[in-house]
């Protein structure tokens, strides 16, 4: 799977911390290179973008796009208008990513899949849905699907993360995600307080800020460079945010390992897949 993999230093400065207020002048960001395709919708307190098209039927399910970690909207430039030929399908930007705005922190895949389920509602786009995730998207839509199956008719995973994949550990070894699980509690999913930057610790931030300028020198490699000039425009404007940095900050246990679905990827008997932390924050999503 291909992913973009934020600085380890940065992760685990920004997990650590106990963020707290303070004021400070922050020089303005500059604006995306052009305005969303799509709507900005607010979720309580902080703005998700999605951009839906074509046309809806009786009885007929709307496709959700969930791009890969990194990724967001733009990566479906070129399936999406295909797909609406002959369905309504709506693409979205993660807190953090595109247009969006961060929401809070951590960003767990909980956390995730809820503010999904929020902008859905919010946006009224109605269930039944067929979910297509791609890479670390697979884990989520299989979340989701989990959390709430009687909105999800099917699901479409492309090239999507393995169950329990195996995980480099600090000392050079490698272990199954699930070995990793350290017993603690993922956190709840949270409905207000995204984080803004002067939250966020100076060096913190200074590390990000660093981390996203070198994320987007290339910006679009290999197969990106097929994306239309907007779509690649819109990728090198977004990845050198410290927001594309945060977004990725999980630094909870592979939140959808064997205990949520069971031996062999089925589903398990309905009880609350259990989490935890773990101390290999830098690689917990994919290879």
């Amino acid at each position: 799977m291909r992913r973009t993999r934020p600085c380890v230093a940065v992760t685990l400065l920004l997990a650590a911390a106990i963020f707290v207020k303070r004021p400070a002048a922050q020089a303005p960001s500059p604006p995306p290179p052009f305005p969303p395709p799509g709507r900005l919708v607010d979720i309580g307190g902080w703005r998700l973008h999605v951009n839906c098209t074509g046309e809806s039927a009786p009885g007929q399910p709307t496709v959700i796009l969930e791009a890969g970690l990194g990724d967001f909207s733009v990566e479906w430039s070129l399936v999406q208008p295909r797909v609406a030929r002959f369905a309504r399908v709506c693409s979205y930007d993660r807190g953090g990513d595109g247009w969006s705005d961060l929401g809070p922190d951590p960003r767990t895949l909980h956390q995730i899949v809820g503010e999904l389920r929020t902008l859905l509602q919010k946006a009224e786009v109605s269930p039944p849905y067929v979910l297509v995730g791609h890479s670390y998207g697979g884990w989520l839509v299989r979340l989701y699907a989990y959390s709430y199956p009687g909105e999800v008719s099917g699901m479409v995973l492309v090239d999507a993360g393995a169950d329990d994949p195996l995980r480099l550990t600090a000392d050079g070894g490698v272990k199954r995600s699930s070995e990793l699980v350290k017993g603690r509690p993922v956190p709840p999913v949270k409905t207000s307080g995204p984080l803004r930057e002067a939250d966020v610790p100076p060096m913190a931030l200074g590390q990000m800020k660093a981390a996203a300028e070198r994320s987007a020198i290339d910006a679009n490699p290999g197969s990106r460079r097929k994306l239309p000039a907007e779509a690649q425009r819109m990728r090198s404007w977004a990845l050198a945010r410290w927001q594309h940095m945060a977004a990725a900050n999980n630094p909870s246990d592979f939140d959808l390992r064997m205990n949520t679905f069971g031996p062999a990827g089925t589903q398990g008997a309905g009880s609350a897949p259990q989490q935890g932390y773990t101390d290999d924050m830098s690689r917990m999503f994919g290879s």
